[in-house]
C-alpha cells in the first residue's frame, strides 16, 4: 500500500513540475504522453532524441526500440519534422512495418525542404524500395528512382 501512494505521488509531483515549470511545451503544441507505468514524457525531447541519435540505433539493429517508443510514449502529433518522419520510416521498413514506413515517408516528403538534398536522397531510395517490396510500383520506376538516388555517388 505504502509503495502504490509513494508511486502515485511522485507521479503527480512530475505532472506538476512538467505543467508548471515546463508550461510551455502546452503552449507550442508538445504533447505531454503519461504511460502505464506512470512515466510522462514530452514529444518535442523524445523528437530531439531520436533526430540526433535514430540512425546510431538503427546501426546497432535496434530499430525495433525506436518504434516501440514512439508507438508508447508519444501522441500522434510527434512527427513534424522531416528528419524524424524520415528515421522513423527507415526503422519501420527494417522492422517490416512497410505500410507504416510509407506513412512516415509520405510525411517525410512534406517538409523535405528541411533536409539537404542528400536526405532527400535517401528519402526517395527508401520510399522506392519500400514501395517495391510491397509491389506498389513497377520495375521500371523502381530502376528510375534508384538512379535519382545515387545521384550522389556519381562522380563526373
Amino acid at each position: 500500500m505504502y509503495k502504490a501512494v509513494l508511486d502515485k505521488c511522485q507521479f503527480i509531483r512530475q505532472l506538476n513540475e512538467k505543467i508548471y515549470l515546463r508550461s510551455s511545451l502546452l503552449e507550442s503544441g508538445n504533447n505531454l504522453v503519461i504511460d502505464k507505468h506512470l512515466n510522462i514524457h514530452d514529444d518535442k525531447s523524445l523528437r530531439e532524441i531520436i533526430e540526433k541519435a535514430g540512425f546510431l540505433l538503427m546501426d546497432e539493429g535496434r530499430a525495433i526500440e525506436l518504434v516501440e517508443a514512439v508507438n508508447n510514449r508519444t501522441s500522434k502529433a510527434i512527427d513534424s519534422s522531416a528528419m524524424f518522419c524520415l528515421i522513423m520510416g527507415v526503422a519501420n521498413h527494417y522492422c517490416g512495418e512497410n505500410y507504416d514506413a510509407i506513412q512516415y515517408f509520405s510525411k517525410a516528403f512534406k517538409f523535405k525542404d528541411e533536409l539537404t538534398v542528400e536526405w532527400i536522397d535517401h528519402l526517395v531510395y527508401f520510399d522506392t524500395i519500400t514501395k517495391y517490396s510491397l509491389g506498389l510500383i513497377s520495375d521500371e520506376k523502381h530502376t528510375a528512382a534508384a538512379c535519382v538516388s545515387l545521384r550522389g555517388l556519381i562522380h563526373p
